[in-house]
């Protein structure tokens, strides 16, 4: 694991995550990561390495994060998450293909999961992320389950746009959503 980047180091309070770290995958951890998609009951051939690779070859940039035991020297949780760049904005688009990979029972562990990539992400000017979680029908609500969507809207894109058009109704509103004063180019990376 010494050619993983490190992201985010003991990033929660729970005593039994501190020896947690985001983690990059590079493709030195290739066998780490089909190993954790494959030895997880909700695991899905979509968060394998080589659909990434094949979703690479039509504008998609795929990046695998996880969530590194440092004690116990093993990858926890992880999403295979795939950037497109959203046009005119110069924010992304994340799409997380029937996943994350994790122990949905486990709330620190969620916590701490989605905690860590959300800064990740808004780190990378994502603006916006899909997923399609496959939380089993015991922990999660009916709308997370399997074949529903997800979608996580961290900025509005119509504010990254600076001088394009935007609705009428959306240009009163700007002052008071970002304050007075605010442009358009205010709210965005």
């Amino acid at each position: 694991m010494n050619r993983a980047l490190l992201i985010h180091p003991g990033i929660t309070a729970h005593s039994h995550l501190d020896r947690l770290q985001l983690i990059l995958l590079t493709s030195d951890d290739r066998a780490r990561w089909e190993r954790l998609v494959a030895d997880d009951p909700g695991g899905h051939v979509l968060q394998c390495w080589a659909w990434g690779e094949l979703k690479r070859a039509f504008g998609w940039n795929p990046l695998r994060i996880a969530l590194w035991d440092t004690a116990g020297d093993r990858l926890v949780a992880g999403a295979q998450v795939l950037l497109r760049p959203i046009p005119w904005t110069g924010s992304l688009l994340a799409y997380i293909p029937r996943g994350p990979v994790l122990n949905w029972a486990d709330a620190s562990l969620c916590q701490t999961f989605f905690a860590s990539l959300h800064a990740f992400l808004r780190a990378r000017k994502v603006a916006v992320l899909r997923m399609e979680p496959a939380v089993p029908e015991s922990i999660g609500p009916s709308s997370l389950q399997q074949g529903k969507h997800l979608i996580v809207f961290w900025r509005p894109v119509w504010r990254c746009l600076g001088s394009y058009p935007r609705p009428a109704s959306h240009q009163d509103g700007l002052s008071a959503h970002a304050g007075p004063g605010a442009t358009a180019s205010d709210d965005c990376y």
